[in-house]
Parts: structure tokens; sequence; C-alpha cells
């Protein structure tokens, strides 16, 4: 079950070490996941080699890990970029030891977690014949 943003804790990370997450789909979905300020590796069987991504795809019953060095400081929005997955909880936020920016007072976390609980609807329209066509989205 997903939580809303505003029901979850930070992520918490410390500064100057590396971050290994793995990422296990339990669903029947694709999940692309994006993590923001950060460039990723997706652990694979290509070891040091493996590819550098700022958002990786996680299959159907699969799993993925990924990892990265803890360079930044703040917090930073990690979520699936699929947008009903985000707004019904599939995003969190990942946060260093080190306080808030003070450029940053003007975007409170509680606006980002105000946008994510929200309800979220999306909807496809369609009429056709044999020789026109008309479509419509709407959410």
């Amino acid at each position: 079950m997903a939580l809303p943003l505003s029901e979850t804790d930070k992520i918490k990370i410390k500064g100057g070490e590396i971050t290994r997450i793995t990422l296990n789909n339990l669903s029947m979905m694709h999940h692309p996941m994006h993590l923001h300020g950060y460039y990723f590796r997706v652990i694979n069987e290509n070891g040091e080699r493996s590819p550098l991504k700022h958002t990786v795809s996680v299959p159907p019953m699969q799993k993925v890990t990924i990892e990265f060095y803890n360079e930044e400081y703040g917090d930073w929005f990690f979520h699936c970029h699929i947008l009903y997955h985000m707004k019904g909880g599939m995003a969190r936020v990942i946060s260093y030891d080190t306080p808030r920016d003070e450029r940053m007072a003007d975007y409170p976390i509680k606006k980002l977690v105000n946008e994510t609980d929200q309800y979220y609807s999306w909807g496809v329209a369609q009429l056709g014949s044999n020789f026109s066509e008309a479509r419509t989205h709407f959410k």
C-alpha cells in the first residue's frame, strides 16, 4: 500500500558516502524511477561499467539496484515518472543531514506535500466513423 508523501519519513543519507537502493517492483506495471539532482549507477553484470542514468525503468516483478555518491546537500525528490503513480504515493524525499538551503525558503516541503495529496484522474474518449476520427484527452 502506497502512502502519501505527507505520511512518510524522509530517506536520510550522509554526505561523502555511497547510497545503494534496491527497487523491488511487485506490480505488473513498469515504473520509471527518477532521482532529481543525481546520476546514479544501475548495478548490473557489467560491474564498474554499469550504466549511469537519472531515470531507470523497473520492470514488472523485477528488482533493480542503483547506487550514487552522496555529494549534494539538502532535499532531493525521488519518484515514479508515471504521474498517477507519483500522485498516488510513489514518491519520497532523499535528505542530507545538512541544514535547509536558505534560498529554498519560498519553496517549503509542505507545498510539495500538498501537491501530492490531491486526487488525480485521467481518461480518453474516442469517436470514429469511416472517414473521420475525433479524440480528446482529459484529466
